[in-house]
């Protein structure tokens, strides 16, 4: 009897760690779905003569900001909040509010920027993102001369 009271347990124990499994795979697969529907609602955004619509922008921010409360340090989340915000600042009809938008995201492709530093795609964002702002001549020269740095030598594949 001691012996199948023991089969029960590890079974019990397997089905919990399957479940658990389950939940976590599930979730991840949530997250997922939702970061390449952010990804690509921001792609097609400027592409020929597409514009959301106010209620696309509303709902795109929404779930960027799932995103970054489920995993605020993740540089994806952040390089896809920088893009957001550089469109809402191109857009923005208000100097003011257009350098804010700007402004923030200077700082969310800089986040993106503080776990992947030798990433020269996100270098050349950041240069894109200081060249609108008027404050941003210290981080486009930084932004420049890192990008340079991470140029292939000649010669190099």
């Amino acid at each position: 009897m001691g012996h199948g009271i023991h089969a029960r347990l590890v079974a019990s124990l397997a089905l919990l760690l399957a479940l658990t499994a389950s939940f976590h795979a599930a979730k991840l697969f949530r997250q997922d779905l939702l970061f390449t529907g952010v990804e690509t609602e921001l792609g097609f955004w400027g592409h020929e003569d597409y514009h959301p619509r106010p209620a696309t922008i509303q709902r795109t921010e929404q779930q960027l900001k799932r995103l970054l409360e489920r995993a605020p340090a993740d540089s994806q989340y952040q390089a896809l909040q920088a893009n957001y915000a550089a469109w809402r600042g191109y857009w923005a009809e208000d100097l003011e509010q257009r350098q804010q938008f700007n402004r923030q995201a200077v700082l969310a492709q800089y986040g993106a920027l503080k776990s992947r530093p030798a990433h020269r795609h996100s270098w050349a964002k950041m240069l894109q993102y200081t060249s609108r702002v008027q404050d941003g001549k210290p981080m486009r020269a930084t932004a420049q001369a890192r990008l340079q740095a991470l140029q292939p030598a000649a010669g190099v594949d």
